[in-house]
């Protein structure tokens, strides 16, 4: 006899697509390849016993639920990013990383005990080696010290100062790297990008492999969190960025109701859509609702329907991080080209330095299209180290000497983990 029959009676159908306040069944002919949704098939795909919300409702359907850290950090994130334009900078980012004696920022949404440090030390693909932390906060000592010794210069090749771009001041290396912007990306890698595809999405985690599953009565705290597997799947839509009420917003304007992530990926969902039938923001936020949907149909006080619609889950967390990975994809290349057509040197050293930071980013995804060591190697395209792949092998890097021809290099390498994107219009 089947089992959810007995316990969850009621079966409506489950569709993957939020469109005019509804789900529904999405065949997607116009998507053909390796963007095709996970949860797309041609079986009547269920779930039991739940209605699908059209938002990402902790607070209502998918009650209860929080990422109250992942909010902080993104805050303290902004802060860094925001003090980081200024010249010169008085702040100490390293210690501001580290949150040190916990009074380093100043915003409410940033206050408190937690902080930034801490989860990059965590990192699972390297088994919590610090190095990447570590360098990180070097790096924020040289954009730190770069600043207060060469903010009155006139930037140039070997001379370390400020560049302009429209009405923006930047401050550059003797090598033309932005430290600033080389920093920010490097944090979406190491911070948000590592937590959310690496931990916060994996069996151990969110997964069929965490002990304490999705069990009301294992749960540590349900009331305020929900099962242990749902709030890992909340912290993991933490750190994507996105406003859960909103995202992406129907005008269609700005950065979608979204910060980090959320907001490159939303930046060209307008491109992969007209190519690839894919709307990259809109796609993930539904990968996002389902998985979470489908935790919630499956939690209880026995372990007898937790698991049920495991493979729906495992589409829409496949479909999360296929999306994310392919918006900062889009993002690298788009800043690739960008640099390509840039007519002054100003520009192009700024749109340089963003590529680099995004293609060093994306190789904090143990399981992704582009693997480290393709990461590694649109790298060195660019001129970073051969022998080195951590982020100490930009240091070697003359941004103001490298070529079209390196740059177009670099995109044909991404180009064949995402097939297309060099042709997509970014």
């Amino acid at each position: 006899m089947n089992t959810k029959s007995i316990l969850l009676p009621a079966i409506i159908s489950l569709v993957v697509f939020v469109h005019c306040g509804k789900i529904e069944m999405q065949e997607n002919s116009l998507s053909p390849g390796f963007l095709t949704s996970n949860l797309v098939n041609g079986d009547s795909l269920k779930l039991v016993n739940f209605t699908i919300p059209t938002t990402y409702d902790i607070e209502g359907s998918l009650a209860p639920g929080t990422y109250y850290g992942q909010k902080r950090r993104l805050a303290q994130l902004q802060e860094i990013k925001d003090s980081s334009r200024n010249e010169p900078i008085k702040w100490d980012i390293r210690a501001a990383l580290a949150n040190e004696n916990q009074n380093m920022f100043k915003s409410d949404e940033a206050q408190g005990s937690e902080n930034i440090r801490t989860k990059i030390d965590e990192l699972n693909f390297d088994n919590g080696n610090t190095i990447v932390a570590d360098n990180i906060a070097s790096l924020a000592d040289s954009l730190v010290q770069s600043s207060q010794a060469n903010y009155r210069n006139i930037a140039a090749n070997g001379t370390a100062g400020m560049i302009t771009t429209g009405d923006k001041k930047r401050h550059v290396s003797a090598n033309g790297l932005e430290y600033a912007e080389i920093l920010e990306k490097s944090l979406y890698g190491a911070l948000l990008y590592d937590q959310m595809v690496d931990d916060y999405l994996s069996d151990s985690q969110s997964g069929v492999d965490n002990e304490e599953g999705n069990n009301i009565l294992s749960a540590e705290d349900y009331e305020l969190y929900g099962t242990e597997r749902q709030h890992k799947f909340d912290e993991a839509f933490g750190y994507f960025g996105a406003e859960a009420a909103t995202y992406p917003n129907q005008s269609n304007s700005s950065n979608g109701d979204g910060i980090f992530l959320a907001n490159y990926t939303f930046d060209f969902s307008d491109e992969t859509e007209a190519m690839y039938g894919v709307n990259l923001a809109k796609a993930t936020m539904n990968a996002f609702v389902v998985g979470r949907s489908v935790l919630k149909a499956g939690q209880g006080n026995d372990f007898a329907q937790e698991n049920i619609n495991e493979e729906l889950f495992n589409a829409a967390r496949a479909d999360i991080k296929l999306y994310v990975e392919a918006g900062m994809a889009a993002s690298a290349i788009h800043y690739l080209n960008e640099a390509i057509m840039d007519v002054s040197e100003a520009e192009k050293l700024h749109h340089l330095s963003e590529a680099l930071g995004f293609i060093y980013a994306m190789s904090f995804n143990s399981d992704g299209r582009l693997s480290p060591e393709e990461s590694h190697k649109a790298l060195m395209a660019l001129g970073w180290s051969a022998t080195d792949s951590s982020l100490n092998g930009i240091y070697g890097i003359n941004l103001w000497e490298v070529s079209d021809e390196q740059m177009r290099l670099a995109i044909d390498v991404i180009d064949e983990s995402f097939p297309g994107f060099k042709n997509a219009g970014f």
